[in-house]
């Protein structure tokens, strides 16, 4: 109530305020509080009263006129007033106040020391001037928090000061009070470190509301990022403040877009490579808040630095995996460890890119090549010259349409294809390599043109079947116009052929001749080592579409199941609606089998040289013998894309067989058995890899925290079976979301009729605060008004002069 009404009422009643209480405000009151039921409730006591009053006075019998029935009427009604006034206890209060109260709580947890990068640069630019002028060297949450509520000689804290009683208050764990003089309060925020490992927003709201219980402050200002990683969240509090009539006017501290950053993860690559081999390596790539944007992958010598080969890569969406693949020929014998880097969008990011390495044995080894021809057709002649000049390659021919002297003046030349499988044990050094001219299981790949099988007999056919299911070795079969492989159909080389026998199968239909054409790799087979032709993918593909055209095809309609196409004919198709297949790929573990449906691979040469050919079949040759490389080394390895997870994020795993003997046929071949101490066995089927047959991919969700330990199952590996350990640990907490909650404040607000800003609006929040009540914190002792001696006498005079004017109306 106005002050100078209470004044008037005062002089009304001739009262002076007392000395004791010049200081005090002032206040009318009475006997019983005005709450809306008892508002109604006298104001319809009151209509009721002046409806009876002026109802008695008219229906009296009387000379009198309206004006004086009106005027007795009103005299009763202020007689009335009167009584009501007394009844009611009417006095003037007297209490002594201070200012409302406004709580101001600092986030003070771990997320609060990320620096985000605004979109806006002018912000950027305001919010580096501003944490510098306030004396902070960053652009942390915390130090423009800090830099708001001190810059400027404090301004903001002074200002509130004025109008309010300042609470302050620091939150992580819990609320933590804190000095309200301005200077010791300066010193407490200065000195403050953000380091809490728990945000526990919503309890230590209620534990503010708590402490503040007696005196329901007006506001509470909230300086926070909105991260809650235990206890109620804000949101929830907030609803709380709202039955305490206590609005949130919040500051979100920090960006709502995703954290610039890139992990690099799950680096596969061959443990041992051939030197000049084209080497690939692959990792998975995940990114937020970069989608879109095109990242630069270097491929660098761990020893020197040397930037080997270089990728660019289209940052995937936040939450996906992206399965990146860079590559590079290694020239020297030795070790060379293998570092992957991101080497721009530095500056960007808001956290360091871990870079992935790994070290690979390149060896230079001889690998026994068997080369088998009929005919000497022109892609025989053209690839023994070949394969004679180069140093890796130890050749052995057998040309079934020669004469004698072949054998006598080509010293690569067997005179027949060899009877025998292997040498027998005790054989004695000085045979050793005279004797393995004779034996197949001796060879690591044997090339098979289009060969008279009639002239072979059912043991050596037999033997080179079992040189693949057993020994483990390559075979490249070429096609031919006279026998490969319509000629083969009733031999037991159909169990290594890739070619569906079931389809109708011709030698009219499948010798095609006609329009040249260009090979055209599948994806599948620019996925294969022996497929790359350039130093890069992008190399390779143009080396592709430049490459002489083909005449003569082998028109196979259809494939085995299992068997890959590597390339295809790029117009004609069968009666699927599939490319005809020119290159194709068959596992039979532990060995492998390539075909080519054409034997016109010498027509590359044309413009080129030999340099594409030669890369292609050395290539081809190396990729089919891998598995000897190895020799007695590791063959089969378990790896996990992280080293430790948080509940929550799923573990991939992935089985890798270096020697394909191990590797199963099945695609669902390899299972896992994941063991804890603290829970049952689980077992993981792992699916054969889209990209490599030799890998087996898979994921397991939902981990309970803990220990585990993995290890193969299946198929069955020595005694002691290829293992990982790994730990399943609580989510990191503070450090697990590095974006402002933005949804999560702006609800807070809302729900507690408070306002919401952000970094670049918060100047304004002090002008938007709520003016307040002030709050009582003494009381006394009150001015009594009804008893007054005017206030009596008044009521007498009007009892009086009623009467009188009663009688005079002959109302009496």
């Amino acid at each position: 109530m106005s002050d100078r009404l209470i004044q008037f009422v005062l002089w009304l009643f001739g009262e002076q305020i007392p000395s004791s209480a010049a200081d005090a405000d002032l206040s009318l009151g009475g006997n019983w509080t005005w709450d809306p039921p008892a508002i109604v409730l006298t104001v319809a006591v009151a209509a009721l009263s002046a409806i009876f009053v002026l109802f008695f006075y008219f229906r009296e019998k009387s000379r009198a006129g309206v004006t004086y029935r009106v005027a007795l009427g009103m005299i009763r009604l202020a007689i009335m007033a009167l009584v009501a006034l007394m009844i009611y206890g009417l006095h003037v209060r007297f209490s002594r106040t201070s200012p409302p109260v406004v709580a101001i709580i600092l986030d003070e947890s771990a997320s609060m020391a990320f620096a985000d990068e605004y979109i806006d640069g002018d912000l950027n630019t305001r919010l580096l001037a501003a944490t510098s002028e306030a004396g902070f060297t960053t652009t942390s949450r915390i130090d423009i928090a800090r830099s708001a509520l001190l810059g400027e000689d404090a301004e903001f804290l002074r200002r509130i000061g004025e109008k309010y009683r300042l609470k302050f208050y620091t939150l992580a764990g819990s609320a933590r009070p804190q000095p309200v003089d301005l200077e010791d309060l300066a010193k407490v925020l200065r000195q403050l470190t953000p380091e809490g490992s728990r945000s526990l927003l919503g309890t230590g709201l209620r534990e503010v509301l708590t402490d503040l219980r007696g005196t329901r402050p007006t506001a509470i200002v909230l300086f926070t990022d909105g991260v809650t990683t235990e206890g109620p969240t804000l949101s929830e509090a907030a609803t709380y403040a709202y039955r305490k009539a206590v609005p949130l006017y919040i500051v979100g501290m920090g960006s709502e877009n995703p954290v610039r950053s890139i992990e690099l993860s799950n680096l596969m690559v061959d443990n041992a490579v051939f030197v000049d081999d084209y080497v690939d390596l692959e990792f998975n790539m995940s990114t937020t808040g970069l989608e879109g944007r095109r990242i630069e992958v270097a491929l660098k010598n761990g020893a020197d630095g040397e930037e080997l080969s270089r990728e660019t890569v289209t940052a995937p969406e936040d939450g996906e995996i992206k399965r990146v693949r860079i590559s590079h020929r290694p020239t020297e014998v030795g070790k060379i460890e293998y570092v992957i880097e991101v080497v721009n969008l530095k500056q960007e990011l808001q956290q360091p890119v871990t870079p992935l390495s790994r070290k690979v044995d390149v060896r230079r080894a001889k690998i026994k090549v068997l080369l088998v021809q009929g005919y000497p057709s022109f892609e025989y002649r053209y690839l023994k010259n070949l394969l004679e000049r180069d140093s890796t390659i130890q050749l052995r021919c057998v040309l079934q349409q020669s004469d004698a002297e072949h054998v006598l003046q080509d010293d690569n030349a067997l005179g027949v294809f060899p009877v025998r499988r292997q040498v027998p044990a005790g054989t004695s050094t000085e045979n050793l390599t005279k004797a393995n001219q004779d034996y197949l299981f001796t060879y690591d790949t044997v090339i098979f043109g289009d060969v008279d099988a009639r002239q072979l007999s059912r043991l050596q056919l037999q033997n080179l079947v079992d040189f693949v299911k057993l020994k483990g070795g390559g075979v490249l079969f070429i096609s031919g116009e006279r026998f490969n492989p319509i000629a083969y159909r009733d031999t037991v080389l159909t169990e290594i052929l890739p070619i569906d026998w079931a389809s109708a199968l011709t030698a009219d239909a499948l010798n095609y001749s006609g329009e040249g054409f260009r090979v055209r790799p599948t994806e599948l087979g620019m996925t294969s080592p022996h497929m790359q032709l350039g130093d890069n993918f992008s190399e390779s593909m143009q080396l592709w579409q430049s490459l002489a055209e083909l005449y003569w095809l082998a028109a196979v309609p259809k494939l085995k199941p299992g068997a890959r196409v590597l390339a295809e004919h790029p117009q004609i198709t069968n009666d699927d609606g599939e490319y005809l297949p020119v290159f194709c790929l068959l596992h039979l573990p532990p060995g492998k089998v390539l075909w080519h449906a054409t034997d016109e691979t010498w027509r590359w040469r044309f413009r080129l040289g030999d340099v594409v050919m030669a890369r292609y079949w050395v290539q081809a040759i190396r990729y089919l013998s891998r598995a000897s490389l190895l020799g007695q080394n590791q063959t089969v390895r378990l790896t996990t894309d992280r080293t430790s997870y948080q509940r929550g994020t799923p573990v991939h795993f992935r089985v890798q067989f270096f020697d394909e003997r191990r590797s199963p046929a099945a695609d669902d071949g390899v299972e896992l058995i994941i063991e804890s101490d603290d829970q049952e066995n689980r077992r993981l089927k792992l699916q054969r890899a889209a990209s490599s047959r030799e890998s087996f991919e898979a994921s397991i969700n939902n981990l309970p925290l803990g220990d585990y330990r993995a290890w193969i199952a299946e198929p069955t590996i020595g005694e002691a079976p290829p293992s990982i350990a790994f730990p399943v640990l609580p989510p990191p907490g503070e450090l697990a979301r590095q974006t402002m909650d933005g949804a999560e404040l702006r609800a807070s607000a809302q729900r507690s009729r408070g306002k919401f800003f952000d970094v670049a609006t918060m100047a304004g929040l002090v002008d938007q605060l709520p003016e307040g009540r002030a709050i009582k914190v003494e009381s006394l002792s009150p001015l009594m008004l009804w008893n007054n001696w005017r206030l009596i006498t008044l009521l007498l005079l009007l009892f009086v002069t009623e009467w009188l004017l009663r009688k005079r109306a002959g109302m009496l």
